[in-house]
């Protein structure tokens, strides 16, 4: 964390963070002596957060910076949380389940077939994972969705302007899916962000349902590729979660 602050602030800003910090606590122990009972319930309070009782959003946090160039130990060491579509307007009518890191936030989809959107930092990162659940409004076959899908390698599906690296023919809890990466360059209010996304395809029950996992750098190819390599084992983590839970009622 202290790398962290020192990069976003710079040295002498991070410095005088720490000089401020260190007065404004001289400043209150002086003002506000410390009692037996103030004590006491700080001892407690330690011994709550040595447990794991730690609340929200701090608990969030640390992990953040406790897992940053490992995300996928987060996932691994059990840090998640489950997260259900059921009874969710936009996900019309599917119930499926998946895991997403305990860090990451989840933000409503500001689209109208966007469920759901976590995103890294307790929502402040450039990585997320984003669901978005089509209705195909017909009678539509697996088997056709694979026959449509391999015809083109994919490239139908891609987003426009964007370049394909890989396609993968894979199931997702017994279900046909593809896996597929591509790079793709976005602008915001002039700012180009390049863009590496692991997008994962499944048709369920005449839903076209679509996992988009990237991640953002406005900096070098070379820089998108390390953390890319960081957080792919994770995406595919996240994607082995996924439980339709209908097809086992």
């Amino acid at each position: 964390m202290e790398e962290y602050l020192k990069g976003y602030l710079g040295e002498s800003e991070f410095q005088k963070f720490i000089m401020d910090g260190k007065d404004a606590i001289r400043k209150m122990e002086d003002e506000n002596p410390i009692g037996l009972e103030d004590a006491n319930a700080y001892l407690l309070e330690i011994d709550k957060r040595a447990k794991g009782e730690i609340p929200n959003p701090i608990l969030e946090t640390l992990l953040h910076f406790q897992y940053l160039n490992t995300p996928s130990t987060e996932f691994s060491n059990g840090y998640t949380k489950v997260y259900s579509t059921k009874n969710h307007l936009k996900a019309k009518g599917l119930d499926m389940q998946f895991k997403v890191p305990l860090s990451w936030r989840s933000m409503e989809g500001d689209r109208p077939n966007v469920v759901q959107k976590f995103v890294t930092d307790y929502g402040d990162g450039l990585e997320t994972v984003v669901l978005v659940v089509k209705d195909l409004g017909q009678d539509f076959t697996q088997d056709e969705f694979v026959k449509i899908f391999l015809e083109d390698g994919g490239k139908s599906f891609l987003p426009v302007g964007s370049n394909l690296i890989s396609t993968d023919r894979t199931k997702f809890d017994q279900n046909e899916g593809f896996v597929i990466v591509f790079n793709q360059t976005r602008e915001t209010l002039g700012i180009k962000v390049q863009m590496r996304v692991m997008m994962f395809y499944i048709v369920y029950k005449n839903k076209l349902i679509n996992f988009s996992c990237g991640i953002g750098s406005p900096g070098s190819d070379i820089e998108l590729q390390k953390r890319y390599s960081q957080l792919a084992p994770l995406f595919l983590s996240v994607g082995r979660s996924i439980v339709f839970n209908s097809q086992y009622k």
